[in-house]
């Protein structure tokens, strides 16, 4: 099933942008908030180095799912962040783009005949830095993006009691899911089948804009306004219409993909359109593989992403 462009996108937010759609503010606080509990499990300053960690082949924990090899292409580097030595990587010392730019989200959800029926322009309800990556900024040494954030019209209509499907099915290199931010989740591969939350340079709230402009994340992001305490609460939606959490599980654990199954999600109670359900459902982490490694559920199909 494709995704169609919807041809009309509501419920807009309450900013004010300057032509062309983008104003400098300030940064939200939440974008620079990290619990020290959600830290306890893992150490930032070696997380594992995953590139071309991917498979044609079927489900594989710690892997990622995917329809098609990606476009292979020489690993970059020994960048500042990464450890080669032991194949690891320092979260907090990864360079940021710069900037504090302000958008006007349009984002709707509403249920449609047994569809979760969902309308964004793909424009984040915090801030992003800036794009294309300027000359000044120290992150341009690293990632010379030249893609500029621009609003999309998109629509899907996802179910809105989605049932795990006889088999788990891959994911294609587009968006894998929406955000409540109003902006798309992708998996946590770059082009070249390597580990995206290494080598993409992003923003402050981990995200980035395609060729298309579409800006998108690849892992989870503090703008997201995660609950500060206990299970993380509902961050989005997976094109198979099962719902996307935060990295705190239950009793507020801080999760690591080992904790969930191939496809980085799991079952147990969760609250889901307000009733109390033991029902299957992601997680986004701090670990490879971040994101959506394969679809428990069945898939609306989008085209690709560059």
């Amino acid at each position: 099933m494709l995704l169609v462009p919807a041809l009309f996108v509501v419920g807009c937010a309450s900013t004010s942008p300057v032509p062309g759609g983008a104003a400098i503010v300030a940064a939200p606080a939440r974008a620079a908030e990290m619990a020290s509990t959600l830290r306890q499990a893992l150490d930032f300053s070696a997380l594992p180095l995953d590139d071309y960690r991917y498979t044609t082949s079927g489900p594989k924990a710690g892997w990622v799912y995917v329809c098609q090899v990606p476009r292979k292409s020489q690993p970059q580097g020994s960048l500042p962040w990464m450890n080669v030595s032991n194949n690891t990587w320092n979260y907090d010392a990864k360079i940021k783009v710069q900037g504090a730019v302000s958008w006007t989200p349009q984002m709707s959800i509403a249920m449609r005949d047994g569809k979760r029926v969902i309308a964004t322009n793909d424009l984040p309800d915090h801030v992003t830095g800036v794009f294309p990556i300027a000359a000044s900024d120290p992150a341009y040494q690293y990632d010379r993006n030249p893609n500029s954030i621009q609003p999309q019209n998109l629509r899907f209509a996802l179910p809105a009691n989605p049932k795990l499907a006889a088999a788990a099915s891959c994911v294609d290199g587009g968006p894998v899911g929406v955000m409540l931010t109003g902006a798309v989740m992708f998996d946590g591969l770059d082009a070249a089948g390597r580990d995206a939350a290494v080598h993409e340079v992003l923003d402050r709230c981990w995200g980035h804009p395609q060729m298309q402009g579409e800006y998108h994340y690849h892992t989870y992001s503090p703008c997201m306004g995660d609950s500060k305490s206990g299970h993380s609460k509902l961050l989005g939606y997976a094109l198979d219409g099962f719902p996307i959490y935060g990295p705190r599980g239950q009793g507020g654990k801080m999760l690591t993909s080992s904790d969930l199954d191939a496809c980085h999600g799991h079952t147990h109670l969760i609250e889901w359109n307000g009733k109390w359900v033991k029902m299957y459902h992601y997680h986004l982490t701090y670990d490879y593989p971040y994101s959506i490694a394969c679809f428990r559920g069945t898939p609306l199909r989008v085209a690709p992403g560059p």
